[in-house]
């Protein structure tokens, strides 16, 4: 059924047509597509700077791998690059769906240890590449220095 809008001009009048059935889908659209980005905001807020630091990580990874190879950028190492980012952001979004699930209050503490797995194993593997590509003890520098302050 179209409705329709008497509207005046100073030279005359027209009508305008307006689906107003159309109208109301497009809000309903709207507010739904709202409700849904929300959810995902809301969800994803809490561990935001756990999978920013992993892209900062992977990034770090990837140029210094590159460099220490002392090859040309491939196609390749950036694919696997790219599959090993999902992987970490499946394995860390799994983790935090499991804290808002079983954990009471919402805590964070499996995100917080896949996270952290994640990000020592990357830091690792960046120091390693540094060393490789420098020559300096830096990863036995940090080893020796962890070391330390952790038995202590």
């Amino acid at each position: 059924m179209q409705n329709y809008v008497q509207l005046e001009s100073k030279g005359g009048s027209y009508e305008q047509s307006v689906n107003f059935t159309d109208v109301q889908k497009r809000v309903i659209h709207k507010s739904i597509l709202s409700t849904i980005l929300t959810a995902i905001g809301w969800f994803l807020l809490p561990i935001a700077w756990y999978l920013v630091f992993t892209v900062v990580l992977v990034v770090a990874d990837l140029y210094t791998g590159w460099k220490a190879s002392n090859m040309r950028f491939i196609s390749r190492g950036v694919r696997k690059t790219i599959d090993k980012l999902i992987a970490y952001f499946i394995a860390i979004l799994l983790a935090h769906a499991f804290d808002l699930i079983y954990l009471p209050e919402g805590r964070l503490i499996v995100s917080f240890a896949v996270s952290s797995v994640i990000a020592s194993t990357e830091m690792l593997s960046v120091y390693e590449n540094i060393q490789r590509q420098t020559g300096t003890g830096l990863l036995s520098a940090v080893k020796k220095f962890l070391n330390g302050n952790l038995k202590s």
